[in-house]
């Protein structure tokens, strides 16, 4: 059966497998090719995800985490670090270009084609030279991923078609946030990306 959706290599695609390769003990084995085997009893990679995804579930997912960012408040008696952290966003742009900016880098690293002008590079720019080392902390990775862990609850419709689709972004994030602690060192926490946490039914 042929994916969904055709995949294209982006500007951040074999930049964001190396970092994977570099995790697994078996990188040899792996499957770097962009189109997904639509079996599902086989092994699902994030960056093959646009073939069987689409665009419209990473839209979503970042709409969803920004929203939830952006609705912190003091008055609602939220804490100062999450409050300092949606401040560290509303320096740098508006919510509309951060949802935007995050999709487009998703999208690529996943298999969408040209997305993300700049790759890696970029992405290394706005953590290191825009954001800065009071952003990129161990305490705002913990931020960063409970408002994640939200958007991904809110949007589980995404991750009924296929059984990995869940596993294969819990697996993006953790490659992308070990790298993040690499380079700033600052301490990786693996509880954070528990898979269990992510199959909870969003809260009503």
């Amino acid at each position: 059966m042929a994916c969904p959706y055709s995949s294209r290599k982006g500007y951040s695609t074999l930049d964001t497998q190396h970092e994977y390769l570099k995790l697994v003990d078996n990188p040899s084995e792996i499957d770097l090719s962009l189109d997904a085997n639509m079996d599902q009893t086989t092994s699902l990679y994030f960056w093959q995800l646009y073939s069987i995804w689409g665009k419209d579930p990473i839209l979503d997912i970042c709409e969803a985490f920004y929203k939830s960012i952006y609705s912190v408040s003091e008055e609602k008696g939220d804490e100062i670090g999450d409050v300092e952290l949606k401040q560290a966003f509303e320096r740098l742009d508006t919510m509309r270009h951060h949802i935007n900016v995050q999709a487009a880098y998703w999208i690529d690293a996943m298999g969408g084609g040209r997305a993300y002008h700049g790759g890696l590079f970029r992405l290394r720019y706005h953590h290191t030279g825009r954001a800065g080392p009071k952003v990129m902390t161990a305490d705002n990775a913990r931020r960063w991923m409970r408002h994640m862990h939200g958007a991904i609850c809110q949007n589980h419709k995404h991750f009924e078609q296929d059984h990995r689709i869940l596993p294969c972004v819990i697996s993006f994030l953790e490659t992308k946030m070990k790298s993040y602690a690499d380079l700033h060192e600052f301490e990786f926490d693996a509880s954070d990306f528990d898979l269990e946490k992510f199959q909870q039914a969003p809260h009503q």
